[in-house]
């Protein structure tokens, strides 16, 4: 088991650095890495071989092996040690199945709290900033509807609708994750900063940004 996680952690480290060359999307990344077999394959195999894949040019291909990008990766690891942020990728077993259905789902996924993402059912509530008398009663409804099933609400912790399912699931006991635009490292907006800390205990934080 000591093997496999270092082996899945080099993984993570040589996925990081292909991610932080620009030029490189998701889907490339993923391409490359499907076509090499490992991550670390890419890092270190034939640039020749590589240039047989459609759609990267050689230019891009010479970027992959340098030691930049790898220090980046490292920094990146150390940043997510120190702020208690779990890095997932595409290869890992408990990335979540169905982002996979997305034709360009993320190579990598970050999060911050309690996100188990195979256990319960998801149900996402997401609308308008300015929350209509009907949308309140709506979400207040089938939040208290729900209270006794095993399931996570899902928003992106915006004014209105979002904020408000998601501190009512809170209320409830739901567990409740928010699925963020940006860094880890800040909420925006930062008035919801006490109910997205509230959240970390009963669900967390996701992002495709550490």
């Amino acid at each position: 088991s000591n093997f496999l996680n270092s082996n899945m952690n080099s993984e993570q480290r040589y996925i990081l650095a292909l991610s932080f060359i620009k030029g490189f999307g998701d889907n490339r990344i993923k391409n490359l890495i499907t076509y090499a077999k490992s991550a670390q394959n890419v890092w270190e195999g034939s640039k020749d071989e590589l240039m047989k894949i459609n759609g990267i040019g050689p230019k891009l291909i010479s970027e992959i092996g340098k030691s930049k990008y790898l220090e980046q990766a490292d920094q990146e690891i150390e940043f997510c040690r120190l702020h208690q942020i779990s890095i997932l990728t595409f290869l890992d077993d408990n990335y979540p199945s169905l982002l996979k259905e997305c034709p360009d789902y993320p190579a990598v996924l970050f999060t911050k709290g309690n996100v188990r993402f195979e256990n319960s059912l998801k149900i996402a509530i997401v609308g308008t900033r300015k929350m209509t008398s009907y949308g309140k009663f709506f979400i207040d409804e089938l939040i208290d509807g729900l209270k006794n099933f095993d399931v996570t609400i899902v928003s992106g912790l915006a004014y209105g609708c979002d904020i408000y399912a998601q501190s009512l699931a809170l209320q409830h006991g739901l567990p409740t994750w928010a699925v963020l635009a940006h860094h880890l490292n800040h909420i925006y907006p930062s008035k919801h900063t006490k109910i997205a800390e509230d959240m970390l205990e009963n669900g967390g934080w996701i992002s495709e940004q550490a």
